[in-house]
């Protein structure tokens, strides 16, 4: 009776030191399981960070040139301003002197002979 209270006893201790060992075994891949989970958490941050990063300095790029294209065209516009300015002068100063009209043809003259076409003057 004896050893059969020992055999029982030892076959409880075999089978706690198992349980033991089961559970350490499954908190160490509970552990181990969770750190993934936090690893591949913080990848994903990351990479959703640098992906929002990079969209900024995108749009900010395509604002600049935007910008650049808009600042562009302003200076054309002046200079095509300018530039129609300066032809308007330089038609009406023709014009004061008789040599072309308003609307750019040429000013007839009143000539003696009145053979001469346009081409030949």
């Amino acid at each position: 009776e004896r050893r059969e209270a020992e055999r029982l006893a030892k076959l409880a201790a075999e089978r706690a030191r198992e349980e033991e060992e089961r559970r350490k075994r499954r908190e160490k891949e509970e552990a181990w399981a969770r750190q993934k989970e936090e690893e591949e958490r913080a990848r994903r941050e990351a990479a959703d960070a640098a992906r929002r990063q990079a969209e900024a300095k995108r749009r900010e790029a395509a604002e600049l040139e935007l910008m650049k294209a808009e600042e562009k065209e302003m200076r054309m516009l002046v200079l095509a301003e300018k530039k129609a300015e300066r032809d308007a002068a330089k038609r009406a100063a023709e014009a004061a002197e008789g040599r072309k009209a308003p609307g750019g043809g040429r000013v007839k003259r009143s000539t003696t002979d009145t053979t001469a076409t346009p081409r030949s003057r």
